[in-house]
């Protein structure tokens, strides 16, 4: 028979341990080089093929400057582009887009027609499924696996109180069952420390009943969007 003395099994445990911290080190530093090279090549060589696939789909920024924000003292748009072939993110090897519904959110037409709603989006990227087309994107997949009509009214680079005039606009009138609101303490705190410097924004803070009307003023809001 083979012993191994105690203070030898304590030494050979020791480095084994050692072992396999060094080891999930190195995997982890290896990963993040092929990581970097990945990006690299992407801003290099394909960056400028990427801008220019899908010609007719185009990326469409929400505004969410403070300045900007501050300086629009009676009209601002809280969707994008209504009916639009848009452009969100490239993230997974290709370009995240969709058509925008009649108030330019992720949406199909039909369902803003619908009686009875159970459930509604309110977000950011998070809840807009950023990075995903329409087929892997959450409202669809809910809808898709539970048969409950949802609504999604988040949208990229938005904070609380742009959200909460959002669903005074156009998702209190629905009455949804449930609200599914998607909040990012990575962001959402500087997001509306900039929409409180909105004018717009406040008059829904300070008055659940106000609003712009903008289901009637689509003209104004592409011609909004065109000059920004």
């Amino acid at each position: 028979f083979f012993f191994i003395h105690r203070s030898n099994l304590y030494v050979l445990k020791i480095n084994i341990l050692i072992f396999l911290f060094l080891f999930v080190i190195s995997s982890y530093f290896i990963e993040g080089i092929f990581f970097l090279k990945k990006y690299h090549f992407y801003k290099t060589q394909l960056e400028p093929e990427i801008f220019n696939a899908f010609s007719d789909y185009k990326v469409v920024a929400s505004l969410n400057d403070k300045d900007d924000l501050s300086k629009h003292v009676d009209f601002l748009p809280l969707g994008l582009i209504p009916n639009y072939k848009t452009k969100l993110c490239y993230e997974e090897g290709y370009w995240a887009k969709y058509i925008s519904d009649n108030y330019g959110f992720r949406n199909s037409k039909e369902k803003w027609n619908l009686k009875k709603l159970d459930i509604l989006f309110l977000g950011d990227s998070f809840g807009i499924s950023s990075c995903v087309n329409d087929e892997d994107e959450m409202a669809y997949l809910l809808n898709k696996r539970t048969r409950k009509e949802v609504l999604n009214l988040s949208l990229s680079g938005t904070g609380p109180l742009r959200q909460y005039a959002t669903f005074l606009e156009y998702g209190k009138q629905k009455k949804p069952k449930k609200i599914i609101w998607f909040f990012y303490e990575g962001n959402d705190f500087h997001d509306i420390d900039n929409e409180l410097a909105s004018p717009v924004l406040l008059k829904y803070l300070n008055d659940q009943n106000y609003s712009q009307d903008l289901k009637n003023r689509e003209n104004e809001i592409i011609n909004f969007f065109q000059k920004h």
